[in-house]
């Protein structure tokens, strides 16, 4: 971040985090690279989703004009006006101000200072221990055991998506457990580590499991390691890095707008089944054509109002 006009001046700049920089790129295919992570990190063009935005990860490419970048950005505006809709009250932590984005939105706030690490630990609180899929209990204290000896999987609570309460997590492992045992697993967007964790547990042969950011990977690393999976290797990167190889199975718990967009990486990585998850029930029957294509449904799992399909090669 300290040779080219990068607004994101850090320790470690972005473009390079991902792998995209090499000694071999002018100073022009620089740019452009610098341009799209800005995209990314909603720096520069008035991204609603403000700060290092998970929701975009996967969804726009080095090689975007400006008018599709402008497209992929509108639609995310777009996807966060409808999850805030009709809700009630939010709870934020960030560690950058977002008022303005508040202010632009119509939604009413109020902003109160935190202890710099207290945004980090307090949602913590809020999460409950419970069962991943019908054999795998997640904790998130070390060594926890149980009277009737149920298998645990331990998750350390980080800033990572991932611990186990979210509907789609449970969605997805569980359409996993059934398949997973002797098979190679690739795990986009990895967070946590929890569904890698758990299809090593269910049997998978070997795991390769990735996440775009650095917090990330720590926490997943942390988590492979605690929970002693050795057949999971885990890094920084992007769906579009992973050159001549396939796998049994893919998963790839991400929103919908996200999934459209990688499904052709996702494709071309997969021999025999694809695991969905991070879709909302009621936007199922609009996008299903173009998910599944190639492919046929394997089986659906609903839970309150998200969906995720085990789609089987055809």
């Amino acid at each position: 971040g300290n040779f080219y006009p990068c607004e994101k001046v850090s320790e470690q700049c972005t473009a390079m985090r991902i792998g995209n920089l090499t000694d071999g790129y002018d100073l022009e295919r620089v740019n452009q690279l610098l341009n799209v992570e800005k995209r990314r990190n909603g720096k520069c063009f008035n991204c609603w989703a403000y700060s290092e935005c998970k929701m975009c990860i996967g969804n726009i490419s080095i090689d975007d004009t400006e008018e599709e970048l402008d497209k992929k950005c509108a639609a995310m505006r777009i996807r966060v006006e409808e999850e805030f809709k009709d809700q009630k009250t939010y709870l934020i932590y960030s560690s950058d101000d977002i008022s303005d984005i508040l202010n632009e939105l119509g939604i009413p706030f109020e902003a109160k200072d935190t202890e710099e690490t207290g945004w980090q630990e307090k949602w913590k609180e809020y999460i409950q221990e419970d069962y991943l899929t019908s054999d795998i209990f997640f904790v998130f204290e070390k060594d926890k055991k149980f009277e009737d000896n149920r298998k645990t999987l331990y998750i350390n609570p980080s800033l990572a998506f991932g611990t186990g309460t979210h509907p789609t997590t449970k969605i997805a492992a569980r359409l996993l457990s059934k398949i997973c045992s002797g098979k190679s697993m690739l795990d986009v967007g990895t967070g946590s580590g929890i569904l890698a964790i758990s299809a090593s547990m269910n049997g998978a042969k070997y795991i390769d499991a990735f996440d775009i950011d650095p917090m990330s990977l720590d926490n997943c690393l942390e988590n492979i390691k605690n929970n002693d999976c050795p057949n999971i290797e885990a890094w920084t990167g992007n769906i579009s890095d992973i050159k001549d190889k396939s796998y049994d199975i893919v998963c790839a718990n991400i929103i919908s707008s996200v999934l459209l967009a990688i499904k052709d990486n996702v494709n071309r990585l997969s021999s025999e089944y694809v695991v969905y998850s991070g879709i909302l029930d009621s936007e199922f029957d609009s996008i299903k054509d173009e998910l599944c294509l190639g492919y046929q449904i394997d089986e659906r799992l609903t839970i309150n109002e998200w969906t995720g399909v085990r789609l089987k090669k055809c």
